[in-house]
C-alpha cells in the first residue's frame, strides 16, 4: 500500500473555494460542512478516494478574506484470524 502523501486534494480544495465564494454571493459569513466525490468520480488512479473532508469558513473581520479550514481524519480497520 502506498502512503497518500497529499490526503487533501486539489479537488477539495477547489471545491471549498467554490462553496466559499458562493457563500459571499450571498451574504453568508460562515460554513461548516462535510464534503466528499460523488461515486462516479471516487476511482482515480486505481484508489478508492472517498474520504469525507470538513470544512470550517468564517469571513474575516469586516468581511476580510480568511482562510479555509480543512479537516480530514483517518481511520483504519482490520480483521485478523485468531492464530497465524
Amino acid at each position: 500500500m502506498i502512503d497518500n502523501h497529499q490526503p487533501i486534494k486539489d479537488y477539495h480544495v477547489a471545491f471549498a473555494r467554490a462553496v466559499v465564494a458562493l457563500a459571499r454571493d450571498h451574504g453568508v459569513g460562515s460554513v461548516k460542512m462535510q464534503f466528499r466525490r460523488a461515486s462516479s468520480l471516487a476511482f482515480t488512479n486505481e484508489q478508492w478516494d472517498a474520504t469525507e473532508v470538513s470544512l470550517v469558513w468564517h469571513e474575516g473581520r469586516h468581511g476580510d478574506k480568511a482562510p479555509l479550514e480543512l479537516k480530514l481524519e483517518a481511520r483504519a480497520e482490520g480483521r485478523y484470524s485468531e492464530v497465524e
